[in-house]
């Protein structure tokens, strides 16, 4: 994959994890400046909705009843799929951890910051991350680099995303207007197509374990800066 394809595809997955996570006040600002160099049609609505402090609080109350609160919700959290929690849980949390941590990716400290390592968004922007940074190696010439990193996205896929992505396919059941399911589509059909185009089948997660609110409070959003290449 050369650099160009590369840099593409950190933009693709870039704006997934904007529109996955929940919409905050600051929402509108960070998809409007990723449609600034990564436009996308279907991402537009959004963007729109967000403008006025209605629209936000409109799009925040139906991100919350789609995927955070009831019985019919589809959580955006990996551990809510095909285990029963407890010890299992903990270990997929611990995984996901150290593959943030192998490639120095500190945790933001910053208010108002509450998703967990599981949660879409998270997963998305670390793979995002992935991508940026073989597309550094690749222009320096770093062949051992860019073997370590390209292996970490096929097992990432392998082991999280793609389990995650494939989860999201089955058990979705959202209204087919709304522009959260549009936005889950696009994501879905994004991680597919790149576990397709690496020669990933991820085993499906075909169960949801649990239908209550989860209340562990681990994780948060990537503070980009604390990066560094793979050597």
């Amino acid at each position: 994959m050369n650099i160009d394809v590369l840099e593409e595809r950190a933009l693709d997955f870039a704006l997934a994890a904007t529109v996955s996570g929940y919409p905050s006040s600051t929402f509108h600002a960070k998809l409007a400046a990723v449609l600034d160099v990564k436009p996308a049609s279907w991402a537009e609505p959004l963007l729109t909705r967000s403008a006025t402090r209605e629209g936000l609080a409109e799009l925040q109350s139906h991100f919350l009843s789609h995927f955070e609160m009831g019985s019919a919700r589809l959580p955006l959290h990996e551990t809510e799929y095909g285990r029963t929690g407890g010890l299992s849980k903990g270990n997929d949390l611990a995984d996901l951890a150290g593959f943030y941590r192998a490639y120095s990716l500190e945790l933001s400290q910053d208010e108002g910051s509450h998703e967990l390592y599981d949660h879409l968004a998270v997963e998305l922007e670390f793979y995002s991350s992935l991508l940026a940074r073989q597309a550094l190696l690749t222009e320096a010439g770093r062949d051992e680099g860019v073997a370590v990193v390209e292996d970490t996205r096929r097992s990432f896929l392998k082991d999280h995303l793609g389990r995650l992505a494939l989860a999201l396919q089955a058990h979705a059941n959202l209204a087919a207007d709304s522009v959260w399911a549009v936005a889950l589509a696009e994501t879905v059909r994004l991680v597919l197509a790149e576990c397709e185009a690496l020669g990933v089948t991820p085993a499906p997660l075909d169960a949801m374990a649990s239908a209550e609110p989860d209340d562990v409070q681990c994780a948060v959003n990537f503070n980009p800066a604390g990066g560094k290449a793979a050597h």
